[in-house]
């Protein structure tokens, strides 16, 4: 785990109700995978995802990229088969955990006005929308969830340099504080690690 999550470091993940467009893609991925790496788990983190959607519209077509979470929150109107919906029902379609985190997925739709806001509860979408471009990005990471991911990265690689030091002591058993930072270094190549320099006065 800590080789890896270096690498990879730890995401939130998520269970979701997938219609078949998304899950029979993903269900075939799954298959290719487990016959390369058999040993290996397979996880997903829709909030990381990328889905590209083709919006028909009568007077021009759009390609909305979206994570998969505001994907389903499309595809619900087309299950339910209306240009409306409230919260509850979009919530029971996809599966989102909260409304909390439907309301911050949505908020993208809200700011290109690709979806409008009847109420506190009701949604509708606009079949009005215009847009001078044709593909149109509203994949959003909260700067809190930034926040975490970053520290996260530093807590999997702060225990990586922990390990490399114990493995070099062990091996060493006494070498010199210089040395052991070169050795850090060259065992650390696959990220930059932040040396912090301390003036020491002695009286």
């Amino acid at each position: 785990m800590i080789l890896n999550h270096d690498y990879w470091p730890s995401l939130n993940t998520n269970t979701v109700n997938l219609p078949k467009e998304l899950s029979d893609t993903l269900e075939n991925f799954k298959t290719y995978y487990r016959i390369l790496w058999p040993k290996k788990i397979l996880k997903w983190s829709f909030q990381s995802s990328i889905v590209e959607i083709d919006a028909h519209y009568k007077h021009k077509t759009y390609t909305f990229v979206v994570n998969t979470l505001q994907a389903l929150i499309l595809l619900s109107f087309k299950q339910i088969n209306q240009s409306e919906a409230n919260f509850k029902e979009i919530l029971n379609l996809t599966g989102i955990s909260t409304e909390k985190e439907l309301r911050n997925n949505l908020q993208p739709f809200f700011a290109f006005k690709i979806l409008l806001k009847e109420n506190d509860n009701k949604i509708r979408l606009n079949h009005k929308f215009v847009s001078n471009s044709r593909k149109i990005k509203m994949i959003t990471l909260p700067r809190s969830e930034e926040i975490i991911k970053k520290e996260k990265i530093e807590d999997d690689r702060s225990y990586a340099i922990e390990a490399c030091i114990i493995r070099i002591m062990k091996s060493e058993k006494k070498i010199s504080h210089n040395d052991l930072i070169n050795r850090i270094l060259e065992q650390m190549d696959h990220f930059i690690i932040q040396i912090q320099v301390r003036n020491l006065f002695y009286v």
